[in-house]
């Protein structure tokens, strides 16, 4: 088994200017039926003739394109602008560590195409990417082998007069790495 030597070079940084959250109108969703093919992350290890990852960039990014089935693509949520963040837990032991990344999103109101949205979700296999606001990169979650869920979800009605109705949605997979960066093509859901 071939074992690639990547080295790691500068990771980290500051920047002087704010990179937090995510955009609270590009979270993209789609079922994985609804894919001909989903692209993963080059391995790091693995018998001839794969096409390793070179860099701890090319380790933590897909760059070739998902693929949709004729008449699908990624529909949108349009959540509740800075309340939806993304945590990468690590599980395991030695040699089997992997990353559990829980994406929670929160949507305004409890309108029955919300409701509804519960419940075909609720049982689906999917692939997500949701727009990191600062730097504009898509963080992905789901893969080939091991789709997102929905995970959780939480629809609330505020007792308050002045109070806000909403559904908080949470997405989570297991990963060999925290919420990859999709660097490929973005099919959109055509209109019906």
């Amino acid at each position: 088994m071939l074992q690639h030597d990547i080295k790691l070079e500068e990771i980290g940084g500051t920047s002087i200017e704010p990179t937090g959250g995510f955009s609270h109108v590009d979270i993209l969703i789609a079922p994985t039926r609804y894919f001909t093919s989903i692209a993963g992350l080059l391995p790091i290890e693995g018998d001839a003739p794969l096409v390793l990852a070179a860099s701890a960039k090319e380790a933590g990014e897909i760059t070739a394109d998902h693929t949709f089935n004729v008449g699908y693509g990624f529909a949108k949520f349009k959540a509740v602008q800075d309340k939806n963040g993304l945590e990468s837990a690590m599980l395991g032991e030695k040699g089997g560590k992997v990353f559990e990344n829980k994406l929670t999103v929160i949507v305004r109101g409890t309108d029955s195409e919300t409701i509804g949205a519960l419940r075909l979700l609720k049982n689906e296999q999917l692939i997500i990417l949701a727009r990191e606001a600062g730097t504009g990169r898509y963080r992905q979650l789901g893969h080939s082998r091991f789709a997102a869920e929905l995970s959780e979800a939480t629809p609330k009605i505020a007792p308050e007069y002045e109070g806000e109705n909403g559904v908080t949605f949470v997405f989570s997979d297991k990963n060999v790495v925290a919420a990859p960066i999709y660097t490929g093509a973005i099919t959109m859901q055509p209109a019906a």
